[in-house]
């Protein structure tokens, strides 16, 4: 449930169409915001431009937490802080610029 005035952002494709309770929507003044990921093409090109050092992911990733530390990392990610947190399985793989 989000906060009077939230959002509620839609992440994946639901396999089935999805019904919202419109009066809750509508009561706590809450957005629906829907999102899309990366097409191939996009990958292909961030990695293009990681592999020829055009840009470098620790100048991008200023934050990692381990998967345990999810809700902290979300918390850093909203404060406003930083450009890219990252969650990692394994933390000491990523390296962190300053």
């Amino acid at each position: 449930m989000a906060i009077n005035g939230g959002t509620v952002v839609v992440v994946g494709v639901p396999s089935a169409p999805v019904t919202l309770p419109l009066p809750e929507v509508q009561n706590l003044q809450l957005r629906v915001q829907g999102s899309a990921t990366y097409v191939r093409d996009d990958i292909l090109v961030a990695i293009d431009l990681l592999e020829r050092g055009v840009v470098r992911a620790a100048d991008v990733v200023t934050a990692v937490y381990a998967l345990g530390d999810a809700p902290a990392a979300f918390a850093a990610a909203a404060s406003g802080r930083h450009v890219k947190v990252a969650v990692a399985g394994d933390p000491s793989l990523v390296t962190v610029g300053s």
